[in-house]
């Protein structure tokens, strides 16, 4: 957009338990500010149901220390069904902790090790395997480019 903020979108289109979606991302970036957001619309045999999204990334909250935060919102189809036309109201929210160590590897900017949680109500949320109501932890790492 300027020398100072760069902003992106992207479409996509994908199936679900009970029918597909489409979505529509957006990113921005300036200095300070790393922020992804999304609108998404689940169809199933006859309705479609809205949900949205956004996400702060890479927010430095001490020197090597940097976290994510992310909210999600949903309606979908009441026991995930393909015919059903009345909808449920679904929730989440995912949280990570990155911290960065020195790289002395020509072209990487760092090694990081993250942790994250998740915690999300009953329904389909993209990149989770439970369909539940549930809390869920994660450990791992990331490379820097």
């Amino acid at each position: 957009m300027n020398s100072k903020c760069n902003g992106n979108f992207a479409l996509g289109y994908g199936m679900v338990p009970f029918g597909d979606y489409i979505d529509e991302h957006f990113w921005l970036t300036t200095k300070s500010v790393n922020a992804h957001f999304y609108l998404r619309q689940y169809e199933n045999k006859n309705t479609w149901f809205p949900a949205l999204g956004a996400d702060l990334y890479n927010i430095s909250v001490a020197q090597n220390i940097a976290i994510d935060a992310a909210l999600h919102g949903w309606i979908q189809p009441r026991a995930l069904a393909f015919a059903e036309n009345s909808g449920k109201l679904g929730t989440a929210i995912d949280l990570t902790g990155k911290y960065r160590v020195y790289s002395g590897i020509k072209g990487v900017k760092g090694l990081s090790l993250n942790l994250g949680m998740t915690a999300k109500t009953e329904g389909f949320l993209l990149e989770e395997m439970n369909l539940k109501r549930y809390i869920g932890f994660r450990i791992g790492a990331s490379i820097w480019l």
